[in-house]
């Protein structure tokens, strides 16, 4: 293997995941232009954002590849603290590509590089790149969520009522009596259809 196995490490269960910012839950891992890793905002139905976590027996590390393609995240340690998406090593370098998750204990991981285990990926201050970096002591900046990609909730094609942050009973409302029915008013929650709205995603406005 690379080394001896580092005990530290939580197993997470093989499969499909998605990797969210401790910092922003709605930012997740993904591959931006240039192969370079970084975040955006969850869309649903991106494989650039679903990933593969694959613990390799032999290694004592996992392996994080993009759903979709044949490219894994990968610390380009030539190139300073860049991380990539770049396809499957067999020779060189390979700890690279390897990956340590150690829990908080909160639900959050640190995931740390299996080729420097005192480096962990890291959100830059943008809160969009993704880099390697030493301790930063900064919880929100070097944690992340593993979502398992069945399990991922999301506001998208659901029926959801708008709460005022002010008042939990008070939401969006159509106001049915209005002059052409489309007035918009705060009101009591009542559970009625003319408080429920569908979030949709518009592929070509990216929002």
């Amino acid at each position: 293997g690379l080394h001896a196995e580092y005990l530290n490490q939580t197993k997470l269960e093989d499969g499909e995941y998605y990797i969210e910012t401790d910092e922003c839950s709605n930012r997740v891992l993904d591959i931006l232009s240039g192969n370079n890793v970084g975040t955006n905002d969850y869309r649903p139905n991106a494989t650039s954002q679903k990933v593969i976590l694959d613990f390799d027996e032999v290694n004592f590390g996992t392996t994080i590849r993009f759903a979709g393609t044949n490219k894994y995240l990968t610390w380009n340690k030539n190139n300073g603290n860049n991380v990539i998406a770049t396809e499957k090593m067999t020779s060189g370098d390979i700890g690279e590509q390897y990956w340590y998750f150690v829990e908080n204990g909160n639900g959050t991981y640190k995931i740390v590089s299996a080729r420097q285990d005192a480096r962990f990926l890291n959100l830059d201050s943008n809160n969009t790149n993704i880099s390697i970096s030493d301790n930063k002591n900064n919880a929100k900046k070097q944690t992340f969520k593993l979502v398992k990609a069945n399990e991922r909730k999301s506001i998208f094609n659901s029926n959801v009522k708008i709460v005022s942050k002010l008042n939990n009973n008070k939401v969006l409302n159509i106001h049915l009596g209005g002059t052409d029915g489309k007035d918009l008013t705060i009101w009591d929650d009542a559970g009625v259809s003319q408080q429920r709205f569908k979030f949709e995603y518009d592929q070509s406005k990216n929002a």
